[in-house]
């Protein structure tokens, strides 16, 4: 399936994120980390959705059957080097990167990394 690695990817960050509730931006924007092709967004929640992993009602998305999307606790990798938030655009001279199965997502400052996965957007 084209983009089953992303749509594979996008469940397992949308399965680690730590709030039980996001508004729909907050998790398009956090989808949009894996992939910005609107076709392959509403891919991964229609996917999420059917799988039971996510429940919609309007704006408001509670994750809920985590066991739905591959077991995975995001490991943070940090790696020096020159790299630009994917995530705010700044220069950084170490990258964080979220490792999940099938790649990995980054690279994130340090705030913007605990921001993905349980801050606000």
């Amino acid at each position: 399936m084209p983009g089953g690695d992303r749509i594979a990817r996008a469940l397992a960050l949308i399965a680690s994120l730590e709030p039980e509730a996001l508004s729909l931006k907050q998790l398009v924007d956090r989808i949009e980390l894996i992939s910005s092709s609107p076709q392959e967004t509403r891919a991964i929640l229609d996917a999420a959705t059917r799988r039971g992993l996510i429940a919609r009602d309007g704006a408001q998305i509670a994750i809920r059957d985590r066991s739905a999307a591959p077991a995975v606790a995001p490991d943070v990798v940090v790696r020096a080097g020159s790299y630009r938030c994917r995530r705010c655009g700044r220069q950084l001279a170490e990258g964080h990167f979220i490792t999940l199965p099938g790649g990995e997502v980054g690279p994130f400052g340090p705030r913007c990394v605990d921001r993905v996965l349980s801050g606000p957007p």
